[in-house]
């Protein structure tokens, strides 16, 4: 996952390696929607609550396998893991 503009360091906090690994996934979607989206973007700082909404609605509209929407308790997941 080289490249990630999120810090990674968190995910040693724990204990199940598969929360770690669903976080990381989270995780590396966000950054590949930041490199599409924000290229200018290059730390998590710079992140706001404009790009985390825009972020929401792309998840509602299309940002499942596939281009699908994903379900509600998936983007509340996917927002969570940003906001930690």
């Amino acid at each position: 996952m080289e490249g990630l503009i999120v810090d990674l360091e968190f995910l040693g906090n724990y204990a199940s390696q598969h929360t770690r690994r669903a976080y990381q996934s989270d995780l590396a979607a966000f950054n590949h929607f930041l490199k599409t989206f924000y290229q200018k973007v290059t730390s998590f700082k710079e992140v706001n609550r404009g790009i985390i909404i825009h972020y929401r609605n792309w998840l509602s509209d299309c940002g499942g396998p596939g281009g699908e929407p994903l379900a509600p308790k998936s983007i509340a997941r996917k927002i969570a893991s940003i906001d930690d």
